[in-house]
């Protein structure tokens, strides 16, 4: 298959997953192909004069009219086919939709990517103008339009043109606005681009699905629009008829019983239009893979067997155990286990260390225990105990009660985790009458004291600042703030440090070390970096393809790894002792194969791997019963 061929292939293959749109696919093509082949396809031309027959008047589907001609789909009042009728019709219903719709997304388009780009007084106006035109019936603003041009295909053509710009704009803009800041934004400026440049070729393809999506949709807007219009009267003027044309051309013969000539039409344009609306929604589902329904599949052997059954737990010391936990995201490809049979304990006071490459499973983790897996995911199995209450089995409502109270997460990024439009001290108020009853004045003064404990120096002052306004280091010290407001009794956080210089990141490292330890939470510190594990946490789990590899104590871990992927990962770290060598690399990258392997999934990496590491892997324990250790591996290096 060509590199070309093989996009298409996977979008058919995740499309064709619903048959509805498959069918409204199929329909739509037809039509399609009918409307440009009419002139070869229909048995008259309907609208030469010399063809009709008035003999052959509202005659009944298939009947024998006056002339002894046959009607597949009866004729008109003027002996005219109805079938020829609707093969015209659609050529033009969809004319007229194409060309509106296609030339409203190209200015509605232009006007929401320019606003959002240039911001300030020019966003403000140009969004003022769409809802103006937004806060008008469509149909009424076509209506007068229709009465100042007058009839006519390019003049419906206009007027749909610009009651249907409005949309594109207000799509286009908002999903434009998280672009424009971006670095690939920022270095296309540093470049000089033109600003059309800018705009179509790096803005533009960013913006694409959602208004594909809108352009479908708009389509069959239009074409119902021109079809209402024409059935009024005002729309297409009866040299060029449209479906609605046809509709209206036997409305008044309905009670007569003549019900062919305005039936047939109306049935095209339903299937027109439906199709269409079926065809743009299968597309937004595929865009947006949390609305896709993924196929509900069997647990998996090897994941049941993982699953152990949960050890009584002590609320008071350990008020987090995570037990055989599961998480499959089900693919076109199959089944991509991202987590399987994930296990770890975490006492009060202790903050463990969640290391391993990107892609290993690491925060999925931590989202998985926050009960926060999105579709196309979901936990096949294990526990998540908090406080020896299973978060798992529980509702998304109680789920609630319990994030922000019992259980925090703080997120890597703190410029998307704040509210850009809200104010410091109105999120932190929130977080806390969320939990608590308490005033608005006892929520700022908990507020600011929080504030404080993170090293915010003027704490009161910043609760009236915005996101915008801290550098990067206070946005993050503002994160933990307010993860931290319900004292929680275990605290999850997300690589919050990655981003920030080093100075910052080890005054962040303290305060957090020391208040883990003040408070007596239970921490899981998920990161990339073995540094920031040595001098922060007391134990460690290192993770790969969704499994954890080795864990124990922090200093022997690190200090005699078991695991020949916890070696790579210190080896790859640069040394003082070794100044001027090269670094040692792990070869290949983090595998992301749908299926299960039962065998070891860092085997095509390993320098010891063997044919036994195709197998299941046995769980090697070391340590004591003071200080256990476990290792996942067939070859252990201890």
């Amino acid at each position: 298959m060509s590199a070309a061929s093989k996009p298409f292939a996977e979008f058919w293959r995740e499309y064709a997953r619903s048959p509805a749109a498959v069918a409204a696919l199929g329909v739509l093509l037809l039509l399609l192909l009918g409307a440009a082949l009419a002139p070869w396809l229909a048995p008259q031309n309907p609208y030469d004069l010399a063809s009709l027959r008035l003999e052959d008047s509202r005659t009944a589907p298939l009947q024998a009219a006056a002339s002894g001609v046959h009607y597949l789909f009866g004729s008109d009042v003027l002996g005219r086919d109805v079938l020829s009728a609707i093969l015209y019709g659609l050529r033009m219903s969809l004319m007229v939709g194409l060309t509106a719709g296609l030339v409203a997304f190209a200015v509605g388009v232009t006007v929401g990517l320019f606003s959002a780009y240039r911001g300030g007084r020019v966003d403000a106006l140009l969004m003022r103008l769409v809802d103006l035109q937004l806060s008008f019936p469509t149909l009424l603003v076509a209506l007068i339009l229709l009465a100042v041009l007058g009839k006519g295909l390019d003049k419906i053509v206009l007027a749909l043109i610009i009651v249907q710009w409005a949309p594109f704009a207000r799509t286009a803009r908002a999903a434009a606005l998280p672009q424009v800041h971006q670095e690939y934004m920022d270095a296309a400026r540093v470049l000089r681009l033109p600003l059309w440049r800018m705009l179509l070729k790096h803005l533009l393809p960013n913006c694409l699905p959602p208004l594909l999506v809108v352009l479908t949709i708009q389509v069959a807007s239009a074409i119902l629009l021109e079809s209402t219009l024409s059935y009024l009267g005002i729309g297409l003027p009866v040299s060029e008829p449209s479906l609605g044309l046809l509709i209206a051309n036997g409305s008044q013969f309905l009670l007569n019983g003549d019900y062919w000539i305005s039936l047939y039409p109306g049935l095209a344009l339903l299937l027109l239009v439906g199709s269409l609306n079926l065809v743009g929604d299968r597309l937004r589902e595929y865009f947006n893979p949390r609305l896709r329904k993924g196929v509900m599949l069997p647990l998996d052997g090897a994941s049941s067997r993982r699953a152990a059954p949960a050890r009584p737990a002590s609320a008071d010391e350990t008020p987090l155990r995570v037990e055989g936990l599961s998480v499959v995201f089900d693919t076109p490809a199959g089944p991509l286990h991202a987590l399987d049979g994930v296990s770890l304990s975490v006492r009060r006071g202790e903050v463990l260390g969640l290391v391993g490459e990107s892609g290993s499973g690491k925060s999925m983790t931590a989202r998985a225990i926050m009960g926060m897996i999105n579709a196309p995911g979901r936990v096949t199995a294990g526990q998540v105990l908090l406080q020896g209450e299973d978060l798992a089995a529980l509702s998304e409502a109680q789920l609630r009660e319990k994030r922000g109270r019992d259980i925090a997460l703080i997120f890597q990024d703190p410029t998307t985790a704040l509210n850009p439009v809200l104010r410091i001290g109105s999120q932190m108020v929130e977080a806390v009458r969320a939990h608590r009853r308490v005033s608005d004045a006892q929520a700022q003064e908990l507020a600011a004291q929080m504030l404080g404990r993170v090293g915010i120096p003027s704490p009161v002052e910043r609760l009236q600042q915005y996101p915008h306004q801290l550098s990067g280091g206070m946005r993050q010290r503002v994160a933990i703030a307010i993860a931290l407001l319900n004292r929680p009794s275990v605290i999850l956080a997300d690589e919050p440090t990655t981003a920030l210089d080093v100075t910052i990141q080890s005054q962040i490292l303290a305060e957090f070390q020391s208040l883990a330890r003040e408070e007596g939470m239970a921490a899981v510190w998920v990161t990339h970096d073995l540094g920031v594990v040595e001098g922060l946490t007391q134990s460690v789990a290192v993770m790969y393809r969704g499994r954890i590899v080795e864990q124990g104590p922090t200093h022997e871990v690190l200090a005699a790894p078991a695991h020949p992927y916890t070696r790579g990962l210190l080896d790859s770290l640069p040394a003082a002792n070794t100044p001027g060598q090269k670094l040692k690399q792990i070869p290949g990258m983090v595998s992301s194969k749908p299926g299960l392997d039962p065998g070891c999934g860092f085997r095509e990496r390993c320098a010891r791997a063997d044919a036994s590491c195709a197998t299941p892997v046995p769980v090697v324990r070391l340590g004591g019963a003071a200080a256990p250790r476990s290792a996942l591996c067939h070859h252990p290096l201890i």
